[in-house]
């Protein structure tokens, strides 16, 4: 009896633990069931958001595209009108800087047009870099000219520090290296309120270190790394700046694709030193600076150009540029109008944008060489950010593509290298000239005022010896053009050579 029950008690006992266990596991089988299901919902809606995220992506893409044609397109006009006014030989040389100011800030703007579509090019892995001789010290002085302004529009004192030992011309992007020290050197002056902003360039070997420095609000540690994501900005309810986000996000980025670094260290209240290391190969033998030189003309026979572009005022910038230097032109607005004047003459170039309506400028480019059997150059123009952009079938009829908007340099040397143009060109412009200047002791008051920076007493003695010596007033503009941009030093060895003689 003892054995019978203990093994209908093991029975029992097997039986139960079976039942327990199959419920246990019909338990476990539908919560899994379950979590599948909801893994399936959450996918779904991982994906429609995913969908959603890369149709907003694109739209951004596009509006951003179409909003940098929209900008484009009337910069164009005033960018080069200001190249035009700056090989002016008749404009007064004290508007020359402002001219050239003027001309200098287009160039900005246009740089940052160009930023606008920097980071899905950079998130689509589609950034072009192009690694090109540089001046590399005209670059600097043109971002130190164009802080220097910015500086003195918010009372704030710059400094600008260049290696003795920097070189002359050096290989990299421009553009790129440009747009990366506008953001930086535009953000140390619009965080400032007061005090200095400091831009030094040194070298070691061909390591190239940039260092913008500033005495402006500082950064917490915390916020170090939010600086550089996209939007993020330091928000002052004191102090509010103006200001998109993206422009440490954008040298950040580039800094990287050009193989370099940035670094960052701030602290509260006392000032940002930010520090741009990048790797830039010197160009060995590199013929020494030359100054800019007008070009009025050249040597052989005319030649024809022509013109398509349905923007009247594109079509006039470039005859005002192109009617002076001696080219006969024919204007057309449409591909239609550009075909009938192949027809009928034989140009030796030809200028086609890119944005025709009705007929596009690629489709007008092929059918130049394909109906017309027009063996001439094409140079293709667009105000469309990037590269060119055309149709597999049509990308191979033009000779040459420039953006918009137009630089007058690359303009000549595009036509230079495809017409085998010989140039002529005049004295350079901006060469300093020792002019009758003042009296010994004018020059000994205007050299202590310098020393001391007092501008307002310079600018009274200036005018005083304008006036009371009319033949000085080529040696008041030079000096005066020095003056209102604060180029003391400069202003300093003008007065120098000045005392010295011719």
């Amino acid at each position: 009896v003892l054995i019978v029950g203990v093994a209908a008690w093991l029975y029992t006992l097997s039986h139960e633990s079976r039942a327990i266990a199959a419920a246990e596991r019909e338990r476990q089988t539908s919560r899994l069931l379950a979590e599948v299901r909801a893994h399936e919902l959450t996918d779904a809606e991982l994906q429609e958001a995913k969908e959603t995220a890369e149709a907003a992506n694109q739209a951004k893409s596009r509006y951003l595209v179409g909003i940098s044609h929209e900008l484009r397109t009337p910069l164009n006009s005033i960018l080069g009108y200001s190249q035009l006014l700056e090989h002016d030989p008749t404009l007064p040389e004290h508007r020359r800087p402002n001219v050239r100011s003027m001309r200098r800030s287009s160039e900005h703007l246009a740089d940052l047009i160009e930023g606008l579509l920097d980071i899905s090019k950079i998130e689509a892995g589609r950034l072009e870099i192009y690694g090109n001789e540089a001046d590399f010290h005209e670059l600097l002085e043109q971002l130190a000219d164009i802080t220097r302004l910015e500086a003195r529009e918010r009372g704030l004192a710059f400094q600008f520090d260049l290696a003795s030992d920097a070189p002359a011309r050096v290989y990299v992007d421009e553009s790129r290296l440009r747009q990366i020290m506008i953001n930086l050197l535009s953000n140390a002056v619009r965080y400032t309120d007061q005090g200095t902003v400091t831009f030094k360039v040194h070298l070691k070997n061909d390591l190239a270190t940039f260092e913008v420095a500033d005495t402006g609000r500082g950064v917490a540690d915390d916020e170090l790394e939010r600086i550089f994501k996209p939007f993020e900005r330091i928000e002052d309810p004191d102090a509010p700046v103006r200001g998109t986000g993206l422009g440490l996000t954008i040298s950040k980025l580039l800094t990287e694709v050009l193989g370099g670094e940035l670094s960052v260290e701030s602290k509260p209240g006392v000032g940002s030193v930010f520090r741009v290391r990048l790797l830039l190969p010197r160009v060995l033998d590199a013929a020494p600076a030359e100054h800019k030189q007008r070009t009025y003309g050249y040597r052989g026979r005319r030649r024809h150009v022509l013109i398509v572009d349905d923007n009247v005022d594109h079509r006039t910038l470039l005859e005002d540029l192109l009617l002076p230097l001696g080219f006969e032109l024919s204007m057309a607005g449409s591909g239609n109008e550009a075909l009938s004047i192949v027809k009928d003459t034989s140009p030796d170039i030809a200028l086609i944008d890119v944005a025709l309506p009705g007929m596009s400028g690629w489709v007008l480019a092929a059918k130049l060489r394909t109906d017309l059997n027009f063996r001439a150059p094409i140079i293709m123009i667009s105000a469309h950010a990037g590269s060119p952009v055309a149709e597999p079938e049509t990308v191979t009829y033009h000779d040459d593509f420039l953006a918009k908007p137009l630089k007058v340099d690359a303009l000549l040397v595009s036509l230079r290298r495809h017409l085998k143009l010989d140039w002529l060109t005049e004295e350079p412009i901006g060469t300093e000239k020792i002019a009758p200047h003042a009296s010994a002791r004018d020059l000994d008051a205007i050299g202590s005022l310098i020393e001391i920076g007092h501008v307002r007493g310079i600018s009274r003695i200036l005018d005083t010896i304008q006036q009371d010596t009319p033949a000085t007033k080529e040696f008041v503009n030079e000096a005066r053009r020095r003056l209102e941009q604060i180029d003391l030093k400069g202003l300093a060895k003008y007065v120098q050579e000045a005392r010295n003689g011719p």
